[in-house]
């Protein structure tokens, strides 16, 4: 498995096991199966056999309409056969991101597709065609992408985002829009080399 990160609280996992049980735990199951090759574990055989059928890429489609396991070789491959021999298609944030198997994905028509993803996978507010898979993946994005001010989050100064009705930090497209807000909201040296840096007081500067 490429993700080896519980998909709700984000710990790593070191050993994944397969249970109809929600409440059920590997040490709790003394009858559990192993797949050394998967490195998996599984309640039962029937949960392995389920399991093991679908890992990989196959159409959920051509199952319920024919009850065929047409298994595909990329992710992509996957949604290029959707698109043509169903008519369908898969949201590639979730195929990426969504903890299932592709098969238990969910198909749609273009223009349900597009309402999915207006109202499902949040947007970057700076890049224009940028989607992320969820708030958290959103963060990451404005992190690496884009800029915080420190001062703000060092005075705990927030805003309500009018699309979310979230209340978090604002972020700044690029650099010289966060100068730009370090001029006109806190204190800044005028030293040149010191344009990154902001203070909350005048008393700081000195």
């Amino acid at each position: 498995m490429q993700n080896e990160k519980c998909p709700v609280c984000k710990e790593v996992i070191s050993k994944l096991y397969f249970t109809s049980d929600v409440v059920s735990t590997l040490k709790d199951n003394h009858a559990a199966i192993c797949d050394p090759a998967l490195d998996l574990y599984f309640e039962d055989a029937l949960c392995k056999k389920y399991i093991t059928t679908h890992l990989g890429n196959f159409c959920s489609m051509c199952k319920k309409q024919k009850n065929e396991l047409r298994k595909f070789p990329t992710a992509l491959s996957l949604q290029e056969h959707c698109d043509k021999a169903h008519h369908l298609h898969l949201c590639d944030l979730c195929l990426e991101s969504k903890p299932i198997l592709p098969f238990e994905q969910q198909l749609y028509k273009w223009r349900d597709l597009d309402s999915h993803k207006r109202n499902a996978h949040p947007a970057c507010k700076h890049c224009r065609d940028y989607k992320a898979y969820d708030y958290d993946a959103l963060t990451r994005h404005y992190r690496e992408k884009h800029y915080f001010c420190d001062v703000c989050k060092k005075l705990g100064k927030k805003l309500r985002n009018p699309k979310t009705g979230l209340i978090e930090f604002e972020i700044y497209r690029d650099i010289d829009a966060l100068r730009l807000h370090y001029r006109k909201k806190h204190h800044v040296c005028k030293n040149a080399h010191c344009a990154d840096l902001a203070f909350t007081d005048q008393a700081s500067l000195a």
